[in-house]
């Protein structure tokens, strides 16, 4: 029988940052975990709200957080820093990083994941492990799941988890004068300005959804999308 592999996967979430990084750690952790044991600590302002608590998820308020020991630390974190991949070598031996733009391996990283399609093996050394291309995007069930064909009838826009600049108020001033459909506008859990939520919120056009789980469903049905 194959050992099971211990993970320990580190990534941020701020009203800055957004919860990207986060969202995709969950998706990696939720797949690893079947048949490995997974630990994600999540760097976090004390103000947010995580959308997702589960056992496996630790949160690090101090920047003394006591690592656990793993067979594999995976980081999302865009930090490219050798100090700080030195100190991870320390507790592990095998670092993997998401890499999504850099196109650059720090000192003391042994792989990378970089899933976006534009990118290729060959902008890495060839020493270095890596998880290349498409085949590696990070994908929650909802979306890959068959489901029936609907009446695409709406205009789908999100700009993320926080939205620190309130895009989406702006973006549905603009589309409100100048689509026909209905918009369908989701705010994520990070969002904190509710007067923008309040203020188009009885707007027949509109749809405002705050926080949702299954936003695949919400997608399947737009014409054309904003994000």
């Amino acid at each position: 029988m194959q050992k099971k592999l211990k993970f320990v996967i580190l990534t941020n979430v701020s009203s800055r940052i957004g919860y990207g990084h986060y969202n995709r750690c969950i998706i990696l952790t939720e797949k690893l975990e079947k048949k490995n044991q997974v630990t994600l600590i999540v760097n976090a302002e004390k103000k947010i709200k995580l959308f997702k608590q589960k056992p496996w998820i630790k949160i690090n308020f101090k920047k003394n957080f006591k690592l656990p020991r793993a067979d594999v630390c995976i980081v999302d974190k865009y930090n490219y820093k050798e100090k700080f991949y030195k100190k991870l070598r320390s507790y592990y031996r095998r670092i993997v990083i998401f890499d999504d733009i850099k196109y650059v391996v720090p000192k003391y990283v042994t792989g990378i994941i970089n899933p976006n399609i534009y990118n290729s093996k060959s902008f890495y050394p060839s020493n270095i492990k890596t998880w290349s291309g498409k085949k590696y995007i990070l994908l929650r069930d909802e979306f890959t799941k068959s489901r029936k064909k609907v009446k695409k009838n709406s205009v789908f826009l999100c700009v993320g988890g926080s939205d620190p600049v309130n895009q989406t108020d702006r973006l549905l001033n603009i589309l409100s004068s100048k689509t026909k459909y209905k918009i369908n506008a989701v705010f994520g859990h990070g969002f904190s300005d509710k007067k923008i939520i309040r203020k188009w919120k009885d707007n027949k056009k509109i749809k405002i959804y705050f926080g949702i789980n299954n936003i695949s469903n919400i997608m399947s049905r737009a014409v054309y999308a904003i994000s």
